[in-house]
């Protein structure tokens, strides 16, 4: 046979004191729990205030888990429950709590009793969850992102002046008619208060329509 070692735990925490600790949220993410109920659940990590890991001088790193489910009736409630009301105060509700994004959670604080498994490491009882100091209220919920604004084109000037191609299409409309200049220019001082051939291209194209609606007859 292989050579093998066998452990029943650690020595590392010997020296862990047991007892309520205020505790900083350091990422929460989701997750599944073990084979074979595989259900979604939150992993969190959390960083114990006033410790130090002995190689790292970090604060010790406590990981706990509990489940997605809501559950806030009295004397009932899950342990997400009893989290999300030391985070944010006991008035806070399952709307609140859809309206959190991960992030939101993160340095966040709370209290609770921390003992040693059988195994020699530091475990969260998540039954004893209590508020540190005074919970900050939840985040107002997001605004939506209003959609961009329509990009409109600016509108012609209304004074460029009447350009070749239009001028020379109106030549070609009143010859078609028999019109001459004299004709034109009375009806654009009549019908558009503008003098014969000085209009603009606006003036131009509506003496266009007229023409091939036949309103210049009576001109």
């Amino acid at each position: 046979m292989p050579a093998a070692t066998k452990s029943n735990g650690t020595e590392k925490y010997t020296a862990f004191e047991e007892r309520r600790y205020t505790m900083r949220v350091k990422a929460v993410a989701d997750t599944l729990s073990p084979p074979p109920d595989s259900r979604p659940q939150y992993e969190w990590r959390w960083l114990l205030d006033g410790t130090r890991e002995h190689e790292t001088g970090d604060p010790i790193e406590v990981r706990c888990w509990t489940s997605t489910i809501w559950n806030d009736t009295a004397g009932r409630e899950s342990h997400l429950v009893l989290l999300a009301q030391a985070l944010y105060g006991p008035g806070v509700t399952f709307e609140d709590w859809e309206e959190l994004a991960f992030e939101d959670l993160t340095d966040q604080r709370v209290t609770a009793m921390v003992m040693l498994n059988p195994k020699g490491y530091p475990t969260i009882d998540k039954t004893t969850f209590r508020p540190h100091a005074q919970p900050p209220a939840p985040p107002p919920p997001r605004a939506a992102t209003p959609p961009p604004a329509p990009v409109v084109p600016p509108a012609p000037p209304a004074d460029v002046p009447l350009s070749e191609r239009t001028r020379q299409r109106i030549g070609r409309l009143a010859a078609a008619e028999d019109f001459d200049d004299s004709i034109l220019a009375r009806y654009t001082a009549s019908a558009l208060g503008a003098t014969w051939p000085d209009i603009t291209e606006a003036q131009g194209q509506e003496l266009t329509e007229a023409l091939l609606e036949g309103q210049l007859v009576p001109f």
